[in-house]
């Protein structure tokens, strides 16, 4: 089971396959970045929520040029 994490940085979006934690125990997330698996400290992430998830569908819908006008419920 994998989760999705935003990167605070650049918000980019990434699945997380594993966490470890070193020695201080802090958390260390397994990613795929660029076609290498890589080993990033937790704190440079963030939870993907709901709320990114509608931004996300409200972006495809500008791409598409969707709108409600004449649409009736």
């Amino acid at each position: 089971m994998s989760m999705t994490v935003v990167n605070k940085n650049n918000n980019e979006k990434y699945e997380v396959y594993n966490i470890s934690y070193d020695k201080a125990g802090y958390p260390r997330f397994l990613i795929y970045k660029d076609g290498q698996w890589v080993r990033m400290s937790a704190k440079y992430f963030r939870p993907y929520t709901m709320k990114d998830v509608a931004n996300d569908i409200a972006d495809e819908l500008k791409k598409s040029n969707w709108s409600w006008e004449g649409f009736k419920l």
